[in-house]
């Protein structure tokens, strides 16, 4: 499988297009890197190879889960318990039945976007007395995925204060903390803690991380009620570390 893969890396051309792709595996139909080496030891350019070569930060089946944190940190940063298995299962099915942001922009802010959403694969475990969710989303390409983690970062600005309505029925008032963002080499990170009221079984506080990297979208959920015992800087790390671990881990598996 890798060195089929590997070649395909290296010598077709992207054919890739919104709603074009109708499974997974379709994601991996790439562009040659302008760095590929030709006959002689020569880039496709003419000059000679001096840098190694850049694998696509694009993922498909299981790959998903590298993205994700394993056990035992979210054990010692976050204190989850009772952490599931990574299941590829979808739950957002149906309608909203009404149910909203507004302003309408943060929506974005509130709710995961999945259209255009083509794999998955999550987790979720005990918080206290709440819980917690990770999850990794897969885009047919690495734009389509920017264009979902965008939305975030640019609705957060104008949504420091806003309310979820169920049609004209107020369910809850929602106050937003400064976001804390980062960027590396390999991925855009963003985490912000939600203060929700009233609380109920349905309404808690919860602190949210979404991550960019390459085809994925991953997003923490971190349900909590009174002050979260969190350094969301040491979040943010872990996150782009995370990124890094499973960039280096495809060019090994596909370099």
């Amino acid at each position: 499988m890798a060195l089929t893969r590997k070649a395909w890396i290296w010598t077709l051309s992207v054919v890739i297009t919104a709603g074009a792709v109708a499974t997974a595996g379709a994601a991996w139909a790439i562009t040659a890197s302008h760095n590929a080496a030709a006959p002689g030891g020569q880039t496709g350019s003419g000059a000679a190879e001096s840098t190694p070569r850049t694998v696509p930060a694009l993922y498909t089946g299981d790959e998903l889960t590298w993205l994700m944190l394993p056990d035992d940190t979210l054990s010692t940063l976050l204190g989850a318990s009772d952490i599931q298995p990574v299941k590829a299962e979808y739950h957002t099915v149906g309608e909203s039945e009404g149910v909203h942001a507004e302003p309408e922009q943060c929506t974005d802010v509130a709710y995961r976007d999945d259209d255009g959403m083509i794999g998955i694969r999550a987790t979720s475990w005990s918080q206290g007395g709440l819980g917690g969710s990770m999850t990794v989303r897969q885009f047919a390409s690495a734009e389509q995925a920017s264009a979902n983690f965008d939305k975030v970062p640019a609705a957060l600005p104008s949504c420091s204060a806003f309310e979820i309505k169920q049609i004209d029925r107020l369910q809850s008032s929602e106050t937003i903390s400064e976001p804390v963002s980062k960027e590396s080499a390999e991925a855009k990170v963003v985490v912000f803690d939600d203060t929700t009221a009233p609380h109920d079984q349905y309404n808690h506080d919860h602190l949210q991380a979404v991550l960019l990297h390459g085809n994925l979208v991953l997003n923490l959920y971190v349900g909590h009620d009174g002050p979260l015992p969190l350094d969301q800087g040491k979040l943010v790390e872990a996150l782009l570390d995370q990124a890094r671990t499973a960039q280096e881990k495809l060019t090994q598996e596909l370099g």
